[in-house]
């Protein structure tokens, strides 16, 4: 499940750094005020935030999958819930990211709609494979640490799920039970 996706960033990741074997792997981006900026289709930041992030986010889908499967009698009914948590909160996290990105505050503070968008990996995706919208407003760097923060906060979310899961482990097995 994890390496799929990584590792097609990566392979696309050195398709940039070998400038597309010959290839045109860069972009000129002129931005509202006028800056013209040569930008990769691809940068390496992203790839390397999405990789670090990536791994903590997918542990927290399998312990909100574990919950769920803990404290549902049926199979399909757990999975059914927790991909519609799952999928609710990243939607919600995206689409609030964006959000922010979009807002005039990140005109205002350089680099906070970056920071913003690290939270999600669809948006983190998005940066890493378009970096068009932004990377005339924010330093490239930015994106390291938001994928760096998020991930620790994702770890944490899911550390704490799993600690919960263990304290509350016979309790809800007693309840589903009948006991």
């Amino acid at each position: 499940m994890i390496l799929a996706p990584i590792m097609s960033l990566v392979i696309a990741m050195i398709y940039v750094f070998e400038e597309g074997f010959g290839t045109q792997v860069t972009q000129t981006l002129t931005d509202l005020d006028g800056i013209t900026v040569e930008s990769p289709f691809l940068i390496w930041q992203g790839v390397v935030a999405f990789t670090v992030m990536f791994i903590p986010f997918i542990a927290f889908c399998v312990m909100i999958g574990l919950l769920w499967s803990i404290r549902s009698r049926g199979t399909i009914g757990s999975v059914v819930t927790a991909v519609i948590i799952v999928g609710t909160l990243t939607a919600l996290l995206s689409s609030c990211s964006m959000a922010i990105f979009n807002s005039p505050l990140p005109n205002a503070i350089p680099g906070i709609g970056i920071a913003g968008m690290g939270i999600s990996p669809i948006n983190l995706l998005f940066l890493s494979l378009d970096p068009t919208p932004w990377i005339t407003r924010s330093p490239t760097w930015i994106v390291l640490g938001s994928g760096v923060i998020s991930a620790v906060l994702w770890a944490f979310i899911a550390r704490l799920l799993h600690r919960s899961m263990i304290r509350t482990f016979m309790m809800t097995v007693r309840q589903l039970a009948g006991r």
